[in-house]
């Protein structure tokens, strides 16, 4: 039987030359062999390590800025909308006050139905709403002139 099977790549290629060896746990992790390679991997770690270390301290710092214009901007515009609203709420109850004032200035020499009949009035309906409110209107008109029942 013939053998198919193909041989493994070389480790290194003849161009390349051979990196210096490591020390480690046997797994080919760790630093480069020799006196100054260790000191210069370990200087130069250090060095990155510190490197980390303040560009991570500066990111906090700027995160903790930017989280405290946020809020503040979140404030401010929590206070204009709430300053808005309560313009809001005072135009409003100011309008609602006017409106109930006419309306008892115009009910005041007026007595029970025609009142109610003067309520029901076409000038006080809301235009561009469809209520058909003729019936109610002939209900009223009935109860206005008759009688009123009397209780056992």
């Amino acid at each position: 039987s013939v053998d198919m099977t193909i041989p493994p790549p070389p480790l290194s290629s003849s161009n390349e030359p051979e990196a210096p060896p490591l020390a480690g746990n046997g797994n080919g992790n760790g630093a480069a062999v020799g006196p100054e390679a260790a000191t210069f991997a370990s200087a130069a770690l250090a060095e990155w390590k510190a490197n980390q270390q303040r560009n991570i301290l500066e990111k906090e710092a700027e995160e903790v800025r930017e989280l405290q214009t946020i809020r503040e901007e979140a404030a401010a515009e929590r206070e204009l909308m709430y300053s808005q609203r309560e313009k809001q709420l005072q135009a409003v109850h100011t309008s609602n006050r006017e409106r109930q004032a006419a309306t008892e200035q115009t009910t005041a020499n007026q007595t029970g139905w025609e009142a109610v009949f003067n309520l029901l009035s076409d000038e006080n309906l809301v235009p561009d709403k469809h209520t058909d409110l003729a019936r109610f209107k002939q209900m009223l008109t009935r109860l206005k002139h008759q009688q009123p029942l009397t209780v056992m």
